[in-house]
């Protein structure tokens, strides 16, 4: 994996927005040349959209210099800056950061009450931190599946399958009549494309109740029959019957884009961010296109609409207002949304044409509900306690490894360990020990 950083530096202008009524915290006067880092992980747009984004603006404040840094292991790195303390302006919060954590390093952008009304993701988010919000989604992702059209019309599949099963015999067909493809890719090796398989869960249960509500209060959510046992049952299946890359432990994110786009890859599970990636390096952009996960609730199609990256600003930064202010600028003004083929977080924007599919298909969207009462940050602390690591690739390279022959586990073996740590986690957070 490269871990080499991808830094830039650009100048920007600042638009004011709602998170900086609250005092002026910095350390630079009106005017002064101020450098603001900014971490991310697309590194695909550091030299690209990034720097178009700085020459629109940077003609009338050209006080504001941004450095943007972006790592392709944007987890891991970012975690060890913020342990380090050097976690720059304006960040990405990694997903390696329990989510009570928040408060610890970053600036409160306001209530959730008055955030909420104004863009999506926020709901019931700031129940655990009395009302206050850490984190604005950077844009919103759907959960589903990114295909290679010209790849399945080649290998006679017509419709876009509605089972698992189907999903299955659509992959089958692809590896008897396309030798060359590989008809599902893993993305083993990089680990987070495995826990894009996470928010499935939700479009399964077809209830937005399900994480925070219906999953926080049974002791056995891994049991058949659940949507975590059917969602990675599909998983396991793939690399059961041979579907999958020969060498899962040798895949490569940066690679997969190239293949799939090239029409060596069949499918590959990820939220909607990845459709413009992919179609930029496809000579025909129309060949690339999006799916909902293969499950049907009485005879209706779910998909999850969840947050993608919280942008938040470092609580210790020397220039909290005008870090708050990009903040702004970049989830309202700057179309990354838009540029990524993702949904905007800002309530009432333009939906990207890229999931016109889905409309077609009648699919509706879900977004977590809130907690019950009492309950706020169940599922999180639940799941670090358990050590299941619902956000981290871990127990799904346990899956794909039993599934290949490389451990001597079973699928029920595995899903048993996970109900066990969850049932002795939850029930000390519910007793509150």
């Amino acid at each position: 994996m490269n871990k080499k950083v991808l830094a830039v530096v650009m100048s920007c202008v600042l638009a004011a927005g709602i998170f900086t009524g609250c005092g002026s915290k910095s350390d630079s006067k009106s005017g002064d040349k101020i450098t603001l880092t900014i971490l991310t992980q697309k590194t695909d747009f550091v030299n690209t959209k990034f720097k178009e984004y700085a020459e629109t603006y940077k003609k009338d404040h050209p006080n504001i210099e941004l450095k943007f840094e972006a790592y392709t292991d944007y987890d891991a790195q970012t975690q060890t800056r913020i342990t380090s303390n050097e976690y720059g302006d304006v960040l990405m919060i990694p997903n390696t950061l329990p989510i009570s954590e928040r408060p610890n390093y970053f600036e409160s952008l306001g209530s959730e009450k008055d955030l909420a009304n104004k863009y999506y993701g926020l709901d019931g988010v700031g129940d655990e931190f009395g009302g206050k919000i850490y984190g604005i989604p950077s844009d919103m992702n759907v959960s589903g599946m990114v295909y290679n059209k010209k790849v399945f019309k080649d290998a006679g599949i017509t419709e876009l399958p509605k089972t698992p099963d189907e999903f299955l015999s659509d992959m089958q067909k692809i590896k008897d009549k396309l030798p060359e493809a590989t008809p599902y890719y893993t993305n083993y090796k990089d680990g987070w494309p495995l826990v894009q398989w996470e928010p499935d869960t939700l479009s399964v249960f077809g209830k937005n109740t399900y994480t925070n509500q219906e999953m926080v209060n049974t002791d056995s959510p891994f049991s058949p029959g659940t949507p975590h046992y059917i969602v990675y049952k599909l998983m396991y299946d793939l690399a059961n019957k041979k579907l999958i890359e020969k060498d899962p432990t040798t895949t490569d994110w940066e690679q997969s884009k190239t293949l799939m786009a090239q029409g060596k890859i069949g499918a590959m599970e990820l939220g909607s961010f990845a459709i413009a990636q992919i179609q930029a390096q496809a000579s025909n952009a129309d060949d690339i296109g999006y799916m909902p996960f293969p499950y049907q609730v009485n005879g209706k199609t779910y998909s999850n609409l969840s947050a993608d990256y919280p942008i938040a600003v470092n609580k210790n930064s020397k220039h909290v207002t005008e870090a708050k202010e990009f903040l702004t600028w970049f989830v309202e003004k700057s179309g990354y949304a838009q540029d990524c083929g993702t949904v905007p977080t800002l309530k009432g924007a333009e939906m990207p044409k890229s999931l016109q599919a889905f409309k077609d298909l009648g699919v509706e969207y879900l977004m977590p509900a809130s907690a019950k009462e009492g309950q706020a940050g169940w599922n999180d602390k639940i799941d670090k306690a358990a050590e299941v690591g619902l956000w981290q690739p871990d127990f799904r390279r346990r899956v794909i490894e039993a599934a290949i022959g490389n451990s001597k586990e079973t699928y029920d073996q595995i899903m048993n360990d996970l109900n066990s740590k969850w049932k002795t986690a939850r029930a000390k957070i519910v007793s509150g020990k």
